[in-house]
Parts: C-alpha cells; sequence; structure tokens
C-alpha cells in the first residue's frame, strides 16, 4: 500500500514537472527564421498600407511533424503583432 502510494507522488510530481516544462517556450533556429520572415512580411504590409498601395496577399506556410510546436511558434508570433 505505501508503494502505491509512493507511485502515485512521484507520477504526480512528475506531471507538475511536465506541466511546467510545457509552459516554457525556448527560441530556437527555427523559430528565429519564421520570426524574421513575419516581421518581413508584416513591415512590407504596413509600408504599402501607409502608402494606399494593395498588392497580392502573401502568406506564410509552417510544417513539421505533430508535437514539435507550430501552433506554440506561430501563436507567441502573433501576440507580438497586435491588431
Amino acid at each position: 500500500m505505501m508503494t502505491s502510494k509512493l507511485t502515485n507522488d512521484v507520477c504526480e510530481d512528475v506531471e507538475l514537472v511536465l506541466a511546467r516544462l510545457r509552459m516554457k517556450f525556448i527560441k530556437h533556429r527555427a523559430y528565429e527564421d519564421l520570426r524574421d520572415t513575419l516581421d518581413r512580411h508584416v513591415k512590407r504590409r504596413r509600408a504599402a498600407q501607409q502608402m494606399n498601395v494593395f498588392s497580392e496577399a502573401r502568406g506564410i506556410v509552417v510544417t513539421g511533424a505533430p508535437g514539435s510546436g507550430k501552433t506554440t511558434a506561430v501563436t507567441r508570433l502573433l501576440e507580438q503583432y497586435p491588431g
């Protein structure tokens, strides 16, 4: 019975550590490349808007394996560009 309680406590501790780690965001080369690309697109778009020039829409495609952080990276980037 004591072993079962210890096992449950350890599992809960591990889950807490994992939850804390999932909340962390570590910038890496791919993220920085994505950030730089988005930044260029945003600057071009804002400059065009200031001059009342409208051109074709541009986009960025983010690909990667499931769980690789695509949504997290995009969410993090979009937080930097309100509006």
